[in-house]
């Protein structure tokens, strides 16, 4: 089994990745790798979140040779804080056979379907084993001595942060400080016994229940079984995680496991949820160890105790008490500047979020929502939800002049970095849109110049005045880009088409929406424009006097390097079934406002679940994209009681008139017909190639007799040629030429 470093195996990557993936198998958390100097003796720790930057530094260091050795645990970590207790799920368990495996225990553990590795030294292994599900710290404590037990193995090796050698890396023993330790040859850890199957958590538990020893740990440790699918929750907050390591030093125990029971309750947990949260719960467990069912049954009557004692002055009960799925939210979250509301408390990044916002005296609600167009923008346009429905959002913020529509905007691409390049753009015809994703070359070619756009309209009234006039495909194209519909056909001329596939871009757009303004903009409510809006305020009725002090880094996010359908949880799809059972039911009487509404909470779920760093929603982001959107509900019919309240004459006058004034100079005014910009750019083209250095400056193209008639128009022109790749643009130089210089293309 010994190899000398010179000898190159080009699977080895492979087969550490192989591994890797294997024993994390999507479980979310920070994972975190260990690199030890043989020569200084120091280790360096790192986390990463997500595998596709973990695996390459693994790799790296690898690849590093002598003298940098490679370590992992096996069991990602809510935090980057690799600590005991702090392990996010626990689907694998291990024991370290530093004595070797006798060949009829091996012969068993291949049976049972374990994976054996050589640990880096001659004849020593580790075990491992996936389990068919995640379980709780003392069911994992009580497998991992088991197995050690079973195997003669070494019973240290077992807590949920422990470290194991990466398989396919290098152990340098002959470079060990103690020279009666050394080896000749460094030593690779290679995979022996590839078991890939899930083994049955519970049969474990009773095969190795023999083998447990009667004082397995300085804590008592007990192993429980409370309700069928109790399991600990991925993502657990800080909070709850605090109440999960509390110790009692003195007063009443049974208070103190109530009021656990309580707080865990009300941070929306279900009986399942609450069952696996604390079973390791000390106070809990030191009184109620001696009674009937233990603790776990105790955590089932405290639940029910504290379900027939809601009145519902604070939390209403949401889900079915009978069979454990119920859970207590509040039914209007209250903010308040310590974030202890219930949306803004269940998420990390939500808590970041709202300080920041309050700090800056910014809408919270707007902020978040300008920040979940920014990820989704920044997301590749192969991450679908079901059915391929796209992820493309729109944004209307609310708010009369001065209210900061702009800064929020600003403020959003500060709170949050997401490593990627996004620049907004400004609004122009429905027909150009597709030109900020492809152009269209010379030779008839097409060449992608983006997959994701981020639109900005700073007022509704650009928009109102874009979308009038017979012409006007705008308000039709958005409508298909919210659905992530093909687009690029409006042209009859099929050389000037530019043709984008469904789901081959991503596009964001946010609008600022003063009230008054708005009227025209439901008057598209037929057609389905207003619906596909998420609306938020940007503005804050709730500031504190003094303001909040809050100076954080921004909060960091990587978009994920996966395509795909994220999938929803089952009441997210049993209500999209319902509703659609409802509105064939209306018939022409369904309500067009609500239209959308569902598939826009998909779309705010689906961005809240990557925002968290995973890639399926659960129950918890469908319920949390649904606080979103009665805020979205809320907003939305205030700028309508507003609209109706101004009358009609004055509703017509703030629809149109401003906004017309506003565009004319942009568009409605000085609208060039396909036809009179293919004669403009003709007539460039027989300039430039009769001129003596085929190249001239912009005035120069003014001021020719053949281009005089043209020169309103000329520069529109020449930006489109281009643009297509007819033109290529320098800076003139010297006292003959001065300014921008065209030429034609060679």
């Amino acid at each position: 089994m010994t190899a000398t470093v010179q000898e190159v195996d080009l699977s080895a990557a492979t087969e550490a990745e192989d591994h890797l993936r294997w024993v994390f198998h999507g479980t979310e958390g920070y994972k975190v790798i260990g690199i030890y100097n043989r020569e200084t003796g120091k280790m360096i720790e790192r986390s990463h979140q997500w595998f596709r930057t973990y695996f390459p530094e693994v790799n790296t260091q690898i690849e590093a040779g002598a003298p940098i050795e490679v370590f992992y645990c096996p069991l990602p970590m809510s935090t980057p804080d690799r600590s005991i207790g702090n392990s996010a799920a626990r689907w694998v368990v291990w024991a370290d056979a530093d004595k070797g495996l006798e060949p009829s225990v091996r012969d068993t553990l291949r049976r049972w379907g374990f994976r054996i590795v050589s640990s880096g030294t001659p004849g020593r292994f580790h075990v491992y084993a996936r389990l068919s599900r995640a379980v709780t710290l003392a069911e994992h404590r009580s497998i991992q001595e088991g197995l050690a037990a079973f195997i003669g193995g070494d019973p240290a090796v077992k807590a949920d942060n422990a470290f194991l050698r990466v398989p396919m890396s290098w152990n340098y023993k002959n470079l060990h400080r103690d020279p009666a330790k050394r080896n000749d040859q460094p030593y690779r850890a290679e995979i022996e016994e590839h078991g890939r199957r899930r083994i049955d958590a519970d049969g474990l538990m009773r095969r190795l229940g023999q083998f447990i020893p009667a004082q397995a740990s300085a804590k008592k440790l007990r192993v429980t079984v409370g309700p069928a699918g109790a399991h600990v929750p991925d993502n657990i907050p800080a909070s709850i995680q605090r109440i999960m390591r509390q110790q009692l030093d003195g007063g009443s125990r049974f208070r103190a496991a109530y009021k656990a029971v309580c707080r865990v309750m009300e941070a929306g947990y279900t009986l399942a949820e609450v069952s696996g949260i604390l079973a390791d719960y000390e106070p809990g467990l030191d009184k109620f160890e001696e009674r009937r069912g233990g603790w776990q049954a105790q955590i089932e009557h405290l639940w029910a105790k504290r379900m027939s004692e809601n009145d519902g002055a604070k939390f209403s009960v949401l889900g079915s008490i009978e069979d454990g799925t119920a859970t207590l939210v509040k039914p209007q979250p209250v903010e308040t500047w310590t974030g202890s509301a219930v949306f803004w408390d269940r998420r990390p990044l939500f808590q970041h979020i709202y300080r920041y916002a309050k700090a800056n005296r910014l809408s919270p609600w707007g902020l978040l929502g300008a920040i979940l167009v920014r990820a989704c923008v920044a997301t590749e346009p192969g991450v679908v939800l079901p059915d391929d429905g796209s992820l493309n959002l729109f944004l209307a913020l609310v708010g009369v002049t001065g209210q900061g529509k702009g800064r929020l905007l600003r403020h959003a691409a500060k709170s949050v970095e997401l490593f990627t390049q996004i620049e907004p753009h400004s609004i122009g015809s429905g027909q150009g849109i597709p030109h900020l994703f492809k152009k269209r070359d010379r030779d008839g070619t097409m060449t992608t110049l983006a997959t994701r756009v981020l639109f900005e309209i700073p007022e509704v009234d650009k928009f109102t005045a874009l979308t009038k006039g017979g012409e006007s495909i705008l308000d039709s194209e958005l409508r298909q880009v919210y659905s992530g519909e093909a687009i690029g056909g409006a042209y009859a001329d099929p050389t000037k088409r530019l043709p984008i596939a469904a789901h081959t871009y991503r596009l964001g757009l946010v609008m600022g929406v003063q009230p008054d303004r708005a009227g025209p903009l439901f008057q598209s409510a037929g057609g389905g424009t207003p619906q596909r809006f998420l609306w938020m305020p940007a503005y804050d009725e709730v500031q504190p006097a003094e303001r909040p002090r809050y100076k954080a880094q921004p909060w960091e996010w990587r978009k994920p390097e996966w395509a795909g359908e994220m999938g929803l949880p089952d009441e997210a799809l049993d209500e999209i079934d319902q509703d659609l059972v409802r509105r064939n039911a209306a018939g022409f009487d369904a309500p067009a406002l609500d239209s959308h509404s569902l598939f826009t909470r998909s779309k705010v779920a689906a961005i809240i679940a990557l925002l968290d760093s995973r890639i399926s929603v659960s129950s918890e982001d469908w319920t949390l994209a649904g606080v979103v959107m009665d805020v979205s509900d809320r907003e939305r019919d205030k700028v309508l009681a507003r609209i109706n309240s101004m009358g009609k004459a004055e509703q017509v006058r703030a629809g149109r008139s401003a906004a017309i004034r506003q565009v004319a100079t942009e568009q409605a005014v000085r609208r060039i017909t396909e036809e009179r910009r293919d004669q403009i750019q003709a007539k460039v083209v027989t300039v430039l190639e009769g001129s003596e250095t085929g190249s001239m400056s912009l005035n120069e193209l003014k001021k020719h007799s053949s281009l005089k008639r043209a020169a309103a128009d000329l520069s529109e022109v020449l930006d489109g040629m281009v643009g297509d790749g007819q033109l290529r643009v320098r800076q003139g130089r010297g006292r003959q030429i001065k300014g921008t210089v065209f030429s034609l293309m060679s």
